[in-house]
């Protein structure tokens, strides 16, 4: 989380959002390899930024991390506008996207949620949008296995 962090600091200072960043303890997770990790927190980093940066106020990010018997679970919370309940399956398909071209992100490809759940489901995880905690607008659960 925080190299994915460090990456977008200067965005993050400049549109004045306020970042929440757990850290992910590596030993509880499936074997993986760092770059997929890297991928995932990078994407869902990406696409929380992008829901926020146009916001006026309340420009808001939290990683949160939870250990459960089962799972490793990461989730990445944003006071973006939210995603539709309807849209929720239809995001990860590939090519799908709601992003509008930006300067400094580009347009986006529609591949990065793709990306995101093909990674997460090689391992034998899940990934979904799920009803945001009250205060946030958005909420992504990605799940992976523990290694007993």
């Amino acid at each position: 989380v925080d190299r994915v962090f460090d990456a977008y600091a200067h965005l993050i200072d400049e549109w004045h959002i306020l970042p929440d960043n757990a850290s992910i303890p590596g030993e509880k997770t499936p074997p993986m390899y760092q770059s997929e990790v890297y991928s995932i927190i990078l994407n869902l980093y990406t696409n929380a930024i992008k829901a926020v940066q146009k916001r006026r106020r309340k420009r808001e990010i939290r990683v949160e991390t939870i250990d459960n018997s089962q799972y490793f679970i990461i989730r990445m919370l944003d006071s973006g506008k939210g995603v539709k309940k309807t849209l929720r399956k239809e995001v990860f398909e590939p090519f799908y996207t709601t992003s509008d071209p930006d300067v400094d992100f580009g347009l986006g490809t529609g591949l990065g949620l793709t990306l995101v759940q093909d990674i997460v489901e090689d391992y034998g995880g899940e990934v979904e949008f799920i009803d945001p905690p009250k205060g946030w607008n958005a909420c992504i659960e990605v799940r992976l296995p523990k290694v007993i």
